[in-house]
């Protein structure tokens, strides 16, 4: 067996043990018991004398077999422990939850979760806590929900008075577990607040929020509401000013996904820079790089968010497995990514859908996009790369519909045959409005010129979103358990193995 292959089923056991673990509670001594059986199972197994592990010498092949397998189980076993000593950690200010004691803290603000017309979400790191005449220094982050008409900024040091609460959970969505990916546990609502201090954070996060900030002011000065707040969805997907029957067409024709940034975003911008460096004369390598430069720009100007650099890293790996000509080779690439990004925070695996859909959104690329072109799109025609835009568009939609339906509990009836209508657009749509969004930087009476046409691209898909929710019996509300999402893509994956000539046939 190669190493290669070797390499991806131990990192797709270590996120299979992170995935076990999100939903299972495995007692710690059962895992250190299995731990030593591991131990055991490589040293009785590992290859004697000549014998290599790659190798596949008939008379060794079980003892092969069994080390790797080993390797993998190991990798499993690090995975549940990995995520289990992550929800073990304690957090100081959760003891004082739904306590009628106010209490005093003093720390910095990180960044927010959004703003609302009438309330800010700030993320505020807390460094030290006053109670009963005493201090005590910690190192904890809270949300704090303040008044829109608050003007306090990233890098300014506060003192609030405060009671806190914890994270409401329901049964159609849990706060709790959606906070707890920001390793936050508890929230003060409208504290009482001293500034002590401004431009105490990181000088360049500071910077990248204003960058952030300055690119969604741009769009909103270039385009009319609702095609500025579509634009900022579609770019950077931020849905805070979302009007609410907006969110709900959405919802019911199934283009959510859309406005879910994704790795699919990303790569459809880069796809279409590529061709325009093209259409402009550029070598095939020169025309890559500057669209990967292009790419690293754009996440810079839109505050460079953990959910925008997995959606750009997950981009970049597509585009790079265009650029070589083989996409099937890019998947240990893009399963080391994903790696990666759990070690360093193991439960969005589960509880962030960013991730997740720029993780599937990649492999349908990957894998689909050659068997749905043999099986009927090459027959489409391909000017101005339409067919390789819808191509890619469809793939990615079949790999993250289930998510889809079990995190937003709709089933759209009438999706196939909106997103013939839009799917078409979308590429057109975000390609212009980021190129219009970088010019409006420079030159803001050209940007609002060449703006009309990103509106005329985006005025088409609302219009159309908003004509199919109106058809009754849109939409069903659905509740899938998540076997079937797994018996999903169980058939989507069998699929997949029947066609994989195909796949073979591309490399």
């Amino acid at each position: 067996m190669r190493k290669s292959k070797i390499f991806l089923f131990i990192c797709l056991a270590f996120i299979l043990g992170i995935f076990i673990s999100s939903w299972i509670k495995i007692p710690s001594n059962i895992l250190e018991g299995v731990f030593v059986l591991g131990i055991f199972w490589i040293i009785f197994l590992w290859p004697r004398e000549n014998e290599k592990i790659f190798s596949w010498d008939k008379n060794k092949i079980f003892n092969v077999k069994m080390t790797i397998i080993g390797f993998c189980f190991f990798s499993l076993i690090f995975g549940i422990f990995y995520l289990q000593k992550n929800y073990s950690k304690q957090y100081f200010l959760q003891s004082y939850n739904e306590t009628k004691e106010e209490i005093i803290l003093k720390g910095i603000i990180i960044g927010d979760l959004g703003n609302k017309k009438t309330s800010k979400k700030i993320i505020f790191e807390v460094y030290e806590i006053s109670f009963s005449n005493s201090q005590k220094k910690i190192k904890e982050k809270i949300l704090l929900y303040l008044s829109s008409k608050t003007d306090y900024q990233y890098g300014d040091e506060l003192e609030i008075k405060t009671k806190l609460k914890t994270p409401l959970e329901s049964k159609d969505f849990s706060y709790k577990n959606y906070l707890d990916r920001y390793h936050i546990h508890s929230i003060a609502y409208y504290p009482k607040i001293k500034l002590l201090a401004q431009n105490k954070g990181n000088f360049i996060q500071k910077n990248l929020f204003l960058l952030r900030d300055k690119f969604q002011e741009k769009i909103l000065t270039i385009l009319s509401s609702p095609e500025s707040f579509f634009l900022s969805g579609l770019l950077i997907g931020d849905r805070k000013d979302f009007p609410f029957q907006l969110i709900n067409s959405f919802n019911i024709t199934g283009t959510t996904h859309l406005i879910a940034l994704s790795g699919y975003n990303i790569t459809i911008i880069g796809i279409l820079l590529m061709n325009l460096f093209y259409i402009l004369y550029f070598s095939k390598s020169s025309s890559f790089y500057l669209t990967i430069t292009g790419i690293i720009f754009f996440v810079i100007l839109t505050g460079a968010e953990a959910s925008v650099v997995r959606a750009a890293i997950m981009g970049i790996l597509v585009l790079l497995s265009k650029k070589i000509g083989r996409l099937k080779n890019i998947t240990n690439a893009v399963v080391f990514t994903a790696c990666l990004m759990l070690l360093f925070n193991p439960k969005i695996l589960r509880y962030d859908i960013g991730f997740q859909l720029s993780f599937l959104a990649t492999l349908g690329i990957i894998y689909l996009s050659p068997i749905l072109f043999k099986k009927g799109f090459y027959k489409i025609s391909n000017i101005l790369q339409f067919r390789e835009s819808l191509l890619m568009t469809v793939s990615a939609q079949i790999m993250t519909f289930p998510i889809i339906v079990y995190n937003f509990g709709q089933l759209s009836l009438i999706a196939p045959i909106v997103n013939v209508f839009i799917l078409p657009v979308v590429p057109l749509s975000m390609f212009w409005g980021f190129i219009t969004t970088i010019i409006s930087f420079f030159w803001l009476w050209l940007a609002k010129i060449i703006g009309f046409i990103a509106w005329i691209f985006l005025a088409y898909e609302i219009k159309t979103i908003k004509l199919f929710s109106e058809i009754p019996f849109a939409s069903i509300k659905i509740e899938i358990h998540w076997l079937i999402v797994f018996l999903i893509y169980g058939l989507i994956i069998l699929w997949i193995w029947k066609n994989q000539k195909i796949i073979k046939n591309d490399q």
